[in-house]
C-alpha cells in the first residue's frame, strides 16, 4: 500500500500480540510498503512520521492461507494440511462423488479477487482449475482408471488430497490332477502318503496400484493384489479323517496358483466386502474338512468317512467369490475312479468340478 510522497517509519505487527510501536522495532522505512508475510493472521500496518511518539495512520491486513482440505467416504473422514499428498491423504472411489471442503487460516471469510469479484479458495484437479469458493465435488464418472490430486488454492497455499478412481476384479484360479478329481499315493507297505485333490485360489485386485495404501482400502493391504489359498497343512490327514482341525489350517498370503484363470469385474464396495471376508478367514482359519464323502477300496476298505459339508480351498474361495457378489459355477461334485485296482468315491466342493464348469 501507498502511504505518502514522504518517507514514513512502518511497523508491522501481529494483532494478536499487542502491537506496541518504538523507536527501534519498525520494519521499513519510505514512501511505501508492499505487504508480503508468509505466516497467515492479521496484521496491523501502522505508517509514522517519527519514532514512537508520533501519531500514525494504521491499516488491518489479514493474510489467509489454506489450512486443511477435508473429505468424507465410507464413514471416514480424509483431512491434508499438505500440498504433497500420501497414502493418509488419500482416498478411493470407482461411482461415488467425493465432496471437499477447505478451512481458511484465521478462521473466518475467504478473501475474493478478481473482476467480477470471486472467492478463495480455488479448487483445481491437478493443474486444470476447476472452481471458484465455496466446495467442490469431485465426480468420477467416466473418468480413467488414474490418481487426481484435488487442489484448494488461496495465493501461494496449497492443500491437497489424491483421489484413486479405480478399477476392481475377483480373480479365481484353479489346478485340478491329472487323473481326475482326487489321487491317493501310498507306498509299498500299503500307507498313503500323499493326496491330490487339485486347488483353488482367489485375489482380489485393484488399480492403481497405489490404492491399496489408501481409505477404504487401507485394512486390507496385505491381501489385495496377490492370491491367497486355503490349505490343511496336512493333506494325509485330511484325506484319512475328513477333517483337519484348527489351528492346523491356514491361509496362504501370497499363494501361487496354475491351470484355469478367470477375472470379474466388480465394484469397489463390493471389493471391499471380499477384502472382509478373506481378512477373516485369515485371522481365524478354522478347521479344514476335504469334502463330505470319501471311500478307497482296494480289496479291504482303506478310507471311510463321512462330513457335514466341505471347508475347503474350493469352497472358501467361492465364499470369497460370494462376498464381492460374484457367482461362481457349481463346485459341488460326485466322482469316482479306479486306478491301480484302488476304488475311490468323493463327493464335495472340489476344483476338479469348478474346473470343469469355470
Amino acid at each position: 500500500m501507498t502511504i505518502s510522497k514522504f518517507p514514513f517509519v512502518i511497523y508491522l505487527f501481529q494483532v494478536s500480540i499487542n502491537p506496541s510501536p518504538t523507536t527501534t522495532n519498525y520494519v521499513s522505512t519510505g514512501a511505501s510498503y508492499s505487504f508480503s508475510f508468509g505466516t497467515a493472521g492479521e496484521y496491523q500496518v501502522t505508517a509514522a512520521r517519527n519514532g514512537a511518539r508520533a501519531k500514525g495512520a494504521t491499516a488491518t491486513v489479514k493474510n489467509v492461507e489454506v489450512e486443511k482440505i477435508e473429505t468424507t467416504a465410507y464413514s471416514t473422514t480424509i483431512t491434508s494440511e499438505t500440498a504433497s499428498p500420501g497414502d493418509d491423504e488419500s482416498v478411493c472411489t470407482d461411482s461415488v462423488s467425493l465432496t471437499f471442503t477447505a478451512t481458511p487460516k484465521p478462521s473466518g471469510a475467504w478473501p475474493v479477487h478478481g473482476n467480477p469479484e470471486v472467492s478463495y479458495p480455488e479448487w483445481y484437479v491437478g493443474d486444470l482449475k476447476v472452481k471458484d469458493g465455496g466446495s467442490y465435488t469431485f465426480d468420477p464418472t467416466g473418468k480413467a482408471t488414474a490418481t487426481y490430486t484435488v487442489k484448494a488454492k488461496c495465493g501461494t497455499s496449497v492443500k491437497a488430497i489424491n483421489v484413486h478412481v479405480v478399477d476392481c476384479h475377483f480373480t479365481i484360479g484353479v489346478r485340478t490332477p491329472a487323473s481326475g478329481a482326487i489321487e491317493l499315493t501310498y507306498n509299498a507297505y500299503g500307507v498313503l502318503t500323499g493326496v491330490d485333490v487339485g486347488h483353488t485360489a482367489w485375489q482380489l485386485h485393484v488399480t492403481p496400484t497405489a490404492a491399496i495404501n489408501a481409505v477404504p482400502l487401507k485394512p486390507y493391504t496385505s491381501l489385495l493384489r496377490k492370491y491367497v489359498g486355503f490349505y490343511s497343512n496336512s493333506g494325509v490327514t485330511a484325506a484319512l479323517t475328513g477333517i483337519v482341525a484348527a489351528p492346523t489350517p491356514t491361509l496362504h498370503v501370497p499363494d501361487t496358483i496354475s491351470g484355469k484363470l478367470k477375472s470379474y469385474d466388480i465394484s469397489l464396495a463390493n471389493l471391499i466386502a471380499g477384502a472382509a471376508y478373506t481378512k477373516s478367514l485369515n485371522t481365524t482359519p478354522g478347521d479344514y474338512r476335504l469334502g463330505t464323502y470319501l471311500t478307497a477300496v482296494k480289496v479291504i476298505t482303506l478310507i471311510s468317512w463321512t462330513q457335514p459339508s466341505t471347508r475347503n480351498c474350493t469352497s472358501t474361495a467361492v465364499d470369497a467369490g460370494s462376498a464381492c457378489s460374484v457367482t461362481l459355477p457349481a463346485a459341488y461334485g460326485i466322482w469316482r475312479g479306479v486306478f491301480a485296482s484302488l476304488t475311490v468315491d468323493y463327493r464335495g466342493d472340489m476344483p476338479y468340478e469348478l474346473y470343469k464348469n469355470l
